[in-house]
């Protein structure tokens, strides 16, 4: 199986950040990119939404 380029169109300054908040959604985000169910361009639109969207805080 040929390896993809997963180099992304995000920008990834904050990218540690961002990988402890969201490591399961990346891990499956680039496990899709490496499956070809998702183009790498896609997969970075997601990685921005989750950037800019945090998640919802829990309500007591």
């Amino acid at each position: 199986m040929a390896h993809r380029d997963l180099r992304l169109d995000a920008d990834f300054s904050d990218f540690s950040q961002v990988a402890e908040t969201h490591f399961n959604t990346l891990t499956a985000i680039l496990d899709a990119v490496q499956r070809g169910l998702i183009t790498p361009a896609e997969a970075g639109q997601l990685i921005d939404r989750i950037r800019h969207h945090p998640p919802a805080k829990e309500k007591k």
